[in-house]
């Protein structure tokens, strides 16, 4: 009599983590250049960059669209944020067990 082998999905739980981190990367980058440039838009007075954030994006990379140094500390704001919130998250789901 042939015994078959238990066969199991594996890999799946690892590709859709890896799938969705992706995702929330292209999501935080391409987002933080949007904010990024829709803001010192309005401090430096400037006309407003494209609505689109993919299309904002692709006119940075290829140096359409100017990059001010406004941008910059806006970016870096807004990436010290990310930090403090990821921080923060982490903090509240697994709590650090600081005198065991």
């Amino acid at each position: 009599m042939v015994r078959q082998r238990e066969t199991r999905a594996t890999g799946t739980d690892t590709e859709a983590v890896l799938l969705f981190t992706a995702l929330g990367a292209v999501i935080v980058v391409v987002g933080g250049v949007w904010v990024s440039l829709h803001a010192a838009a309005r401090y430096d007075h400037r006309p407003t960059p494209a609505a689109n954030p993919f299309t904002l994006f692709i006119q940075v990379v290829s140096r359409q669209e100017a990059w001010p140094r406004t941008a910059t500390y806006v970016a870096a704001g807004c990436g010290l944020l990310v930090l403090v919130v990821a921080g923060l998250v982490t903090v509240l789901v697994e709590p650090v067990k600081l005198f065991v």
